[in-house]
């Protein structure tokens, strides 16, 4: 009974244990999404900001529109290097983070080349640059992408919440019962040595 009472209570200790390792790993898994899902959603609303900027300097001139330009260019590089740490290496689209990478590379490429051009006066090659369209065919082939990865996110996000759930109604389940099983475990064993006992001590007077 021994024996027995002790692996029982090795694997509810071992059940337990790996159900709190399982509910950390669910966790971390839970705030990576998250995270991802920030890093996404900047990416595309610092372009955005970017874009705003090119777009108020090339209409009117003023040099006060680019106040946010560069700022918005170096988060929106920043973002997108968090998103190739982030994204796992069996996810769906990580597939396309090379071609995300190149259409932000041109994306700012062209709103460059614009700038440079309203600076230098060359209004007529600004207006042939935009009227190519280039820039809108890229910034709606990067919402395209980035639309995916925070549906993928908030989908991965809300099953390892569920998850983790589950795990932590698991192991309330299990302590509750091993709480149980321990004091009824204890009663068998102890109350066979206490009648023994009892029974010593009658006999002897």
């Amino acid at each position: 009974g021994l024996t027995i009472g002790f692996l029982a209570l090795i694997v509810i200790v071992s059940t337990t244990i790996w159900l709190v390792e399982r509910g950390d790993s669910l966790f971390e898994q839970s705030a990576l999404q998250r995270t991802t899902r920030v890093a996404a959603m900047g990416l595309r609303d610092d372009l955005r900001t970017a874009e705003s900027s090119q777009r108020g300097f090339l209409l009117t001139g003023n040099q006060i529109y680019l106040a946010p330009y560069d700022t918005a260019k170096t988060r929106a590089r920043q973002e997108l290097d968090d998103l190739g740490r982030m994204i796992a290496p069996d996810a769906p689209n990580r597939a396309m983070l090379p071609r995300l990478s190149e259409a932000v590379d041109e994306k700012i490429a062209d709103m460059d080349s614009s700038i440079a051009l309203k600076t230098a006066g060359s209004d007529a090659e600004v207006m042939a640059l935009i009227q190519r369209n280039r820039g809108k065919a890229l910034m709606d082939e990067i919402n395209v992408f980035l639309y995916g990865a925070i549906l993928i996110a908030d989908e991965n996000g809300t099953r390892s919440s569920a998850e983790q759930q589950r795990s932590g109604s698991l192991l309330r389940w299990i302590s509750a019962g091993a709480a149980v099983w321990i004091i009824q475990w204890g009663f068998v064993v102890v109350c066979p040595f206490s009648g023994n006992g009892r029974a010593r001590k009658l006999a002897g007077e």
